[in-house]
């Protein structure tokens, strides 16, 4: 394709706050479309000038200026070869092909109204959402043939029904992905089929409620981010279901946090998103904060009939370690981290020592429960501090900062591949969660109801806790012997084993699981 499809990790982040790229003094009031190449090469509609813009990688001025015989163009698409392709339709009639350097373009598609939607897949085909019609048509840029690709003419919410289409995504697959705008929803056409399933909004399966929907795009696993144009915000599809990315007070707004009806939307080959923020008249650019899939876990590839030696060995003993250690973590290197509970430090032993290399223990007091991120910060329930979990970095030379204040017990912590922080809180029957871009006080319980019991939200002296890189998390439910598994999004858990479950394995205070 000639357009981005990055490559993005479930975890990944954007700088919450925009930069705008550009404002109304270059754009003019009616910025309609945004397209960028794999050259990052960047193209916009701009409806009241009658013009396109084209800015070159990293740069702020425009190099070109599309415009001649142009009238309130609706959309913009680059070809693989350079040529760009541009909505002429209201009221030319006309999609016009500009190639590089041309003062003029040239007709290639006859059309009944505005194209609100460009597309060109890998077969050369160009396709064109017409609004009024309520359909998508396409075309072949090599022999001509026109058809229909989606749509029957008539307005509707069937499954080969669209209402008011408008941004149009079609894989490598020839998989055609529309924005049903006036149905509130996102249609999948597969190839050769005239009937959608419906993957995001109204009538699907997902719970996420779209208002005028009217852009989608697509990375390079597949997953969908969308312009919603009534709720003013930017969704994303992930592992586990839809949620909002950008404008997620659903409000309208000028601050660099906030849009005013978003109408389309594109990537650079860097992650970046770029928006078209259309009643604020601006071009708003989110940049990618993180993009990292790494972990400080071992997940390690086990057969169903592996064995373990029945055997152990004695890594340390009471005179390294003291009496009622409470803290273990072993990271992708081997190397081995322990709470010496006793002795007020953590002692960390690299892969097949039996002696500790470095001690952490300037201002700790009773550590409890660890976690060590990537970068080596461990995190480590402080009992000395008002029960509170705080982070050393760098062996702990400088000493400690406070990362999640809890006022309580955490007999386990975990931090996700978004640094969010995680702590189950034993005595209050709950697992509380501390957001990586929130102050170390401001925490939210996800778990529990502060109330001892077995009910399907309810938890009894929770132990250890784990998360995976989709954010299920997984609780070591002690008193209800059983181990529960809260899925992302949902309120309810699940019991995977022990008490509850299918499985025949009988606990008696399950304590940790990984």
């Amino acid at each position: 394709l000639s357009i981005n499809q990055p490559k993005l990790c479930p975890s990944a982040t954007w700088n919450s706050k925009a930069i705008t790229f550009a404002d109304q003094n270059t754009i003019g009031t009616q910025p309609y479309s945004i397209s960028i190449d794999i050259n990052n090469t960047i193209y916009v509609a701009e409806g009241n000038l009658n013009r396109v813009q084209v800015w070159q990688n990293g740069n702020s001025t425009p190099i070109r200026n599309i415009s001649n015989g142009l009238n309130i163009p609706r959309a913009v698409f680059p070809s693989i070869n350079g040529d760009i392709y541009v909505d002429n339709g209201k009221p030319n009639g006309q999609v016009d092909r500009w190639t590089v350097n041309a003062t003029n373009g040239t007709r290639v598609m006859n059309i009944s109204d505005a194209c609100y939607g460009l597309f060109i897949d890998i077969n050369n085909y160009l396709y064109c959402s017409i609004d009024p019609t309520n359909n998508v048509i396409k075309q072949s840029l090599g022999n001509g043939t026109l058809t229909v690709a989606a749509g029957t003419g008539t307005g509707g919410n069937k499954a080969n029904q669209l209402s008011h289409p408008r941004g149009i995504f079609v894989d490598t697959n020839l998989n055609m992905y529309v924005a049903d705008s006036g149905n509130a929803r996102i249609q999948l056409f597969k190839p050769g089929q005239s009937n959608a399933t419906t993957v995001a909004g109204t009538g699907a399966s997902e719970t996420f409620t779209l208002n005028q929907p009217v852009a989608v795009i697509l990375d390079s696993d597949g997953y969908l981010f969308i312009a919603d144009f009534g709720n003013n915000c930017i969704v994303r599809s992930g592992r586990s279901g839809f949620y909002c990315l950008f404008g997620c007070t659903y409000h309208p707004g000028t601050a660099s946090n906030q849009l005013h009806n978003p109408q389309s939307l594109s990537f650079d080959s860097y992650g970046n998103i770029y928006v078209v923020d259309f009643k604020n008249q601006r071009i708003q650019k989110f940049n990618l904060a993180t993009n990292s899939c790494d972990i400080s876990y071992n997940l390690p590839k086990l057969c169903s009939n592996a064995t373990w030696n029945p055997d152990a060995i004695t890594v340390a003993n009471s005179t390294s370690i003291g009496l009622y250690p409470q803290g273990l973590f072993v990271n992708i290197n081997n190397t081995v981290y322990l709470s010496a509970t006793s002795f007020n430090n953590i002692l960390v032993l690299s892969e097949g020592s039996t002696s500790p290399q470095t001690y952490i223990s300037y201002d700790l007091s009773g550590p409890g429960a660890m976690f060590v991120t990537v970068d080596g910060t461990v995190y480590v329930y402080n009992s000395a501090n008002n029960g509170s979990i705080y982070k050393w970095a760098n062996n702990g030379a400088a000493g400690s900062v406070l990362a999640m204040f809890v006022n309580s017990t955490c007999n386990g912590i975990f931090v996700d591949i978004q640094d969010n922080i995680y702590c189950s809180v034993r005595h209050r029957h709950i697992v509380t969660k501390k957001l990586s871009n929130n102050t170390a006080n401001t925490t939210t319980t996800i778990a529990g109801n502060g109330t001892a019991g077995s009910g399907p939200y309810m938890l009894e002296n929770p132990r250890g806790i784990f998360v995976d890189i989709n954010f299920n998390l997984y609780i070591a439910d002690c008193e209800n012997n059983r181990i529960q598994l809260l899925q992302q999004g949902y309120t309810n858990m699940t019991t995977v084993v022990g008490n509850g479950s299918n499985e025949t394995i009988v606990f008696d205070c399950p304590t940790s699981v990984v």
